[in-house]
């Protein structure tokens, strides 16, 4: 049994934030070098870098934080679907896939190829459209995973966050799937605790089966 890390490195200055969130900062507030006796970081950043999961709350009115979401849906058995349109997740190329028996689905695009988290913000990624989400939810889908910061693409309007978000799928991004071929696994994805809040990040693994 193999595991497989599918989490970005949060690194200061060298990963991408998208567009209007908070900035990544790190700092030693105390630190060997400084003549403390223990070293202690203090971290700036927005919930929603690198990899990470969206709350209810994170679009939706009156819904639940980070905390409501359920455990089990975050481990279990998942498959990890590559796709070659490089330009969007289409329900078209999805169709000819094999969806049976899954409820987690990940999907592998040319993002992970491109090692994003290597790179400045960039608008031309690979996103999912509406229908994409919607045979996959047909198909009994409960979590789905992307490997950029968004599931979207990047537009004021947000069809796939506000089609899956009410009907309780969980949404994780900011993955690296680079390293997952096409098939299933064991997904761990874990969020820190952040009561009321809209996001967290996650370390999220897969193990071989």
């Amino acid at each position: 049994m193999a595991i497989i890390d599918i989490s970005v490195p949060v690194v200061e200055g060298e990963m991408p934030i998208y567009p209007g969130n908070p900035g990544l900062s790190m700092r030693f507030h105390k630190s060997f070098d400084a003549g403390d006796d223990v070293c202690l970081t203090e971290v700036t950043f927005g919930v929603h870098a690198g990899t990470h999961l969206d709350a209810p709350m994170h679009y939706l009115h009156d819904a639940g934080g980070i905390e409501t979401l359920n455990l089990e849906t975050l481990m279990g058995p998942a498959r990890v679907i590559a796709v070659e349109n490089h330009e969007c997740i289409t329900a078209e190329e999805l169709a000819t896939k094999n969806l049976e028996g899954a409820t987690r689905f990940l999907i592998k695009t040319r993002n992970s190829d491109d090692q994003w988290w290597t790179k400045p913000y960039s608008p031309d990624y690979c996103h999912m459209t509406a229908d994409a989400g919607q045979l996959l939810y047909d198909h009994g889908m409960t979590l789905l995973g992307v490997d950029y910061l968004g599931v979207d693409a990047p537009d004021p309007n947000v069809p796939v966050h506000s089609l899956l978000l009410p009907l309780g799928v969980v949404l994780l991004e900011g993955l690296n799937l680079s390293d997952a071929p096409e098939g299933d696994y064991e997904l761990i994805a874990l969020p820190a605790l952040f009561p009321g809040r809209d996001g967290a990040p996650a370390r999220a693994v897969l193990r071989t089966l």
